[in-house]
């Protein structure tokens, strides 16, 4: 598998730093000032969707305490898909989306990610942002085909950690999937918060070259 050619400043760590890409159109994007405008609605861009974040990253906002950020996420905790693998849209978020057509896409208020910063008119978690927003470009001189490829290896980054993280807090597939089904969350009770930041300091303690043999990255 190939590194990913685009993602979070989060994940140089293990990473490293993304490569310099010769992508014109992709460096002179500036989400500040929508290039979609004629497309999207100004105050909701292209964030009409709800990303997967992965367990260690839900603990690395946490772990960062950022007020406004800290709000966002502990709403989605309770409204959201949540197990010990991380938080995902819900089944009535997926059936909205479902009802309302990809024409809603950029337009309804309804599918707005709730990491969206209304304040800022910004993406509220953009070090965080998950590799499907990391790599979405409405603009670029490079191939649809070279980003979707660079997605599903940041998709797989974020999904192999996030198992790697609870296999060190000892949670085997078994466990998990009981969490998942009747919210026991074992020791950590109610706490989900001190869940997610266990996750967080398993995942720190990850070298970057214990993550490159565990995905087999190509040279």
């Amino acid at each position: 598998m190939r590194k990913p050619l685009r993602y979070a400043p989060f994940y140089e760590r293990w990473l490293g730093p993304p490569p310099i890409l010769e992508d014109r159109l992709g460096e002179a994007l500036d989400c500040g000032d929508c290039a979609m405008k004629e497309r999207y609605r100004a105050d909701l861009k292209c964030c009409t969707f709800f990303p997967f974040l992965p367990n260690f990253v839900i603990g690395a906002i946490f772990h960062e305490g950022h007020p406004a950020t800290l709000n966002k996420l502990r709403s989605a905790l309770t409204t959201a898909n949540v197990s010990p693998l991380g938080l995902r849209a819900s089944e009535g978020w997926k059936e909205l989306r479902s009802t309302l057509g990809v024409e809603a896409f950029g337009q309804a208020t309804e599918l707005l990610c709730p990491f969206f910063d209304r304040l800022e008119n910004n993406c509220g978690i953009w070090k965080f942002r998950p590799g499907v927003c990391a790599n979405y470009f409405c603009r670029s001189s490079l191939s649809p085909h070279k980003w979707k490829k660079s997605e599903e290896s940041i998709n797989l980054v974020e999904w192999t950690l996030a198992h790697c993280v609870l296999w060190e807090l000892g949670l085997t597939k078994d466990e998990t999937d009981v969490v998942a089904a009747t919210g026991e969350w074992f020791e950590f009770g109610d706490d989900k918060e001190g869940f997610f930041r266990r996750c967080y300091e398993k995942g720190l303690s990850l070298s970057d070259r214990e993550v490159e043999e565990l995905l087999g990255f190509e040279t």
